[in-house]
């Protein structure tokens, strides 16, 4: 298996799985981009740099995408299946009660660290617009997602709006804060913060 420098194991061991050595599958090329992202602070994507990071060469990359632009479209789907869908999925999978939903969010998204690569997406935002649309996009899913289930707890107008919206911005801004808590404080915290959000 080829070790990824500076990567975190346990977010590219199914990814980088049975691969040859010297060659990635296309799940470890969009990982090791996030992860890439992460460590620069959302510079732009360089190909070769990226290859550089993964210590493999651009042929592996043209073996799987067909240039820049259709892997920078590739990073962004999965970042959106993979980190924002994905909650979803967990909250379907969790009938219950609207407060229940909401804690399946905060709970997914604080156990998963689904968040982490927030920061570095809205920088690379700034300079590229494919990315500005994409995460204006994943913004807005995630605000209506929530907006739903605090309306279905009674709440309308501007309380509703701006319920949805505190709750959206402490769940995928957690991570900027920088005095920060390790998961289990803030998994432990879930219950007081959803208190405080959907109190009437």
């Amino acid at each position: 298996m080829l070790a990824l420098k500076h990567m975190d194991p346990k977010k590219v061991n199914t990814a980088v799985r049975n691969i040859r050595p010297g060659r990635l599958n296309r799940e470890a090329w969009l990982q090791g981009a996030l992860e890439y992202l992460r460590r620069t602070g959302g510079s732009e994507l360089i190909i070769s740099e990226l290859a550089e990071y993964l210590e493999v060469t651009k042929g592996s990359f043209y073996h799987h995408f067909d240039g820049r632009e259709d892997f920078i479209d590739a990073v962004l789907e999965y970042w959106h299946q993979r980190h924002n869908l994905s909650v979803q999925t967990a909250v379907e999978q969790h009938a219950g009660s609207p407060k229940e939903k909401l804690r399946t969010v905060m709970r997914t998204v604080y156990q998963g660290e689904f968040t982490n690569y927030d920061l570095p997406m809205r920088a690379w935002a700034l300079d590229n617009q494919r990315v500005r649309r994409k995460l204006r996009q994943t913004d807005k899913w995630r605000y209506e997602l929530c907006r739903g289930m605090f309306e279905e707890l009674g709440f309308r107008g501007e309380e509703l709006e701006a319920r949805a919206r505190m709750f959206v911005a402490l769940v995928s801004l957690e991570v900027a804060f920088y005095v920060k808590l390790s998961k289990a404080d803030l998994l432990r915290q879930i219950d007081t913060r959803l208190e405080i959000l959907t109190k009437p």
